[in-house]
């Protein structure tokens, strides 16, 4: 009895990680995914090299694109941070602020213009 509870809570987590949204597009998409390069193989007699090598750069390409994606995470995590404490962004504002700022008073009295 308690060994049938026990397969039946594993059985409700599992359905539970399997119906949440990313994990049904990762799902599919693998299944897709192999579906297609069956097909590839079974259609066009691809050579089992070639999909040797198909295999390897798709999964260096999933390592690259992961890694940009940390290395972008990071850069905008630093830029966020940056733009709370005057970053660069921030200089960029207050110096068209101060551009502004100087336009207006040379706008309003031309007689600076000539003296300078």
């Amino acid at each position: 009895m308690v060994s049938l509870r026990l397969i039946d809570l594993k059985s409700r987590t599992v359905l539970k990680f399997i119906t949440q949204p990313h994990v049904r597009l990762l799902l599919t998409g693998t299944l897709f995914m192999v579906a297609f390069v069956w097909m590839a193989i079974s259609a066009y007699d691809v050579d089992k090299a070639e999909i040797k090598v198909f295999a390897v750069f798709s999964v260096m390409l999933l390592g690259v694109m992961v890694v940009a994606g940390l290395i972008f995470s990071f850069v905008l995590i630093l830029i966020r941070r940056s733009s709370r404490r005057e970053g660069l962004l921030g200089k960029i504002e207050s110096i068209e602020k101060e551009v502004a700022a100087e336009a207006q008073v040379n706008a309003r009295s031309p007689d600076n213009k000539a003296e300078t």
